[in-house]
Order: structure tokens, then C-alpha cells, then sequence
């Protein structure tokens, strides 16, 4: 089982580009609106006072307003985002040691909304859960080697809502509206799967990012196909390492 100290440059490359770019957008909302209330207030100021130079100055110096407000913006937002991201981090590795994970190292994470799909025979669940208002859950998603992991959060920390090992048990299919391609905003992930009681579930997974939900979904499949070809080299018998297997008389009647 491999863990690994976590710094802030790690932490920082697992957020997603699109998120990353919400923070800039933030970021330069707040000085633009700095710049413009500065310009504003300046601009009276020297109306009332008869100062022309100051409605001049103050459009000089709309570029640091903007440049200092920006930046103390990203400031603000850039520790509060790493701090979630962490923290999440951190209770996905939990939940993933308790679903029999052999490998701690987040690949990959990003935030989206879960839905299970019932059938004709689970209408009572799905009734309840519209109800409750828990039919569309926003949840973290962490992608490990060996498992996925997604929560939502409760009062008092993380509520799991889906943890399965990328084994046999769990398929995963990408769905995008029709006349799009498999690069779709609109994409959708399915999780089909079967729990410990031989029961089916099928699980809808849409996230806000996009391109961060096409990149799971690949890598998803990547780690799901060694994964898989791993476990299947493991149960293989000791000793049958070729095409002839442990007797080697089948060999030498070959070639004979």
C-alpha cells in the first residue's frame, strides 16, 4: 500500500483546469469591480471639487486597483480550494482502504452530481429519494488505480455514495446526446454494478467540468483494463509460463 506526503504543488495540479479557471474568472471580477467603483467614487470626488486632474488620475491608476484587488481575490481563493480538495482527498483514501484498495495514490479528482437510475422493481427507493431530495447528490469523485471512490458531504464529514473496486463487477459506458461526439459537454457516465448482495445498480454521473468528466472516464477505463489483466497474470497456476504450459513434453512432441 503506497502513501505519499501531500504539498502544495501536488494538491494543486489535481484540481481541474476548468475549476481553476472559475477562480481566475473570480479573480478579475473583483478588480474589475474595484476598478470601476474606484473610477466612480474618484470621478465625484472631483466634480464636486472642481478637480479635473483627479478623473484623469484615477484612470491612471485603474490598472494597480485592479491588479491589487485581483490578486488579493485569488489569494483568498486559492489556499480555500486546496484546503477542500485535501480534505477530500483525505476521506477518499479512507473510504478506498475500507472498499479493499491496494493503492492510496489519488490519479485523479473532481467534483459532479450523482443519480441512480432505479428500475420497475425499486420504485418505492426512488420515491423516497425525490422526496428527501437526495435524487441528484452533489458529489467529490476520486479516481484511484484500483477503485472509484465518490461522497457527498454531511454534517459531521463525507457520506459514501459509491465505492466499488474496478473489477469485473462494475462497468462503465459513456453516453453523449445524440449527433455528438464522445468530446460532448453534455457527456454522461453510467456505472453499472453489482454489490455484495448480487443486487444490480445502475449509478449517472454528470459533473459541472466537462473536460475533467472525459478525462476520468478514460482514465477510469485504463485502470479498470490493467487492473483487470493484472488480477487475471495473479490466479494464473505457478509454473505454466508459456503457450505449452508446465509439461514440456507437448514441446518436444512438437518439434519432434
Amino acid at each position: 500500500m503506497a502513501f505519499e506526503v501531500p504539498d502544495s504543488s501536488e494538491v494543486w495540479r489535481q484540481i481541474p483546469p476548468e475549476e481553476k479557471l472559475q477562480l481566475m474568472n473570480k479573480s478579475h471580477a473583483a478588480g474589475v469591480l474595484a476598478t470601476v467603483i474606484s473610477i466612480i467614487v474618484l470621478s465625484t470626488i472631483a466634480v464636486g471639487l472642481h478637480l479635473n486632474w483627479l478623473v484623469w488620475g484615477s484612470l491612471l491608476c485603474s490598472p494597480f486597483v485592479f491588479q491589487f484587488a485581483s490578486g488579493k481575490r485569488w489569494r483568498t481563493l486559492r489556499p480555500k480550494i486546496m484546503l477542500e480538495y485535501l480534505a477530500a482527498r483525505s476521506a477518499a483514501r479512507r473510504f478506498a482502504y475500507s472498499a479493499g484498495s491496494k493503492d492510496m495514490r489519488v490519479a485523479l479528482m473532481l467534483k459532479g452530481s450523482l443519480e441512480e437510475i432505479f428500475d420497475e422493481e425499486h420504485r418505492t427507493e426512488e420515491l423516497e429519494a425525490e422526496i428527501s431530495d437526495h435524487k441528484e447528490t452533489p458529489v467529490w469523485v476520486a479516481l484511484f488505480p484500483d477503485t472509484v471512490i465518490m461522497m457527498s458531504e454531511r454534517y459531521g464529514g463525507a457520506e459514501l455514495e459509491f465505492g466499488y473496486i474496478l473489477n469485473d463487477k462494475v462497468k462503465i459506458e459513456g453516453k453523449s446526446p445524440v449527433g455528438e461526439g464522445d468530446y460532448s459537454n453534455q457527456r454522461e457516465l453510467y456505472f453499472y454494478c453489482q454489490d455484495k448482495l448480487k443486487e444490480n445498480h445502475i449509478y449517472r454521473l454528470t459533473s459541472p467540468f466537462p473536460a475533467a468528466l472525459i478525462v476520468f472516464e478514460k482514465k477510469a477505463l485504463q485502470f479498470q483494463k490493467e487492473f483487470m489483466e493484472s488480477n487475471r497474470l495473479a490466479i494464473e497456476p505457478e509454473g505454466v509460463n508459456s503457450f505449452f504450459g508446465e509439461d514440456d513434453s507437448s514441446r518436444a512432441a512438437l518439434f519432434d
